[in-house]
């Protein structure tokens, strides 16, 4: 069976509420599926082109994660990460720290998630720098 263009997932229901919500307003139910699942409970296999992340979880939670979304992937599939904590001085690094520490990354740094993604053996990893959308003054 070939799997729906995108797949979300999210373990929190308040979460996937608001997702639903917003494919149906923009009529992409038949475009987009939503399932309750924690990442390290992936059970697809060879099926994805991209896995995508908002943020990084837990350290623990996304080292587990990390090795089922490789498992998911297709050969030459791309798993793109976020990560909110950045290290550094001033007003931007300390906010992005603390909307790390929100939600649920604590201080989970890119060059973690680079470390966690080259262990659970991706190929090409690359570190890009954090950034808000609009610069802080």
């Amino acid at each position: 069976m070939r799997s729906p263009p995108l797949v979300g997932i999210d373990p929190f229901e308040t979460a996937l509420e608001l997702a639903r919500h917003n494919v149906i307003e923009a009529g992409l139910e038949a475009r987009i599926t939503l399932r309750s699942a924690l990442v390290q409970d992936l059970t697809d296999e060879n099926c994805y082109d991209l896995v995508g992340s908002g943020h990084v979880p837990a350290a623990n939670v996304a080292a587990q994660g990390l090795h089922r979304v490789r498992a998911a992937l297709r050969p030459g599939g791309w798993a793109v990460l976020g990560s909110l904590a950045a290290e550094g001085e001033g007003l931007q690094p300390a906010v992005l720290r603390l909307m790390s520490v929100l939600f649920g990354s604590r201080s989970l740094f890119a060059h973690h998630a680079a470390d966690m993604l080259n262990a659970a053996g991706y190929e090409s990893v690359r570190v890009l720098p954090a950034t808000l959308g609009v610069p802080i003054e």
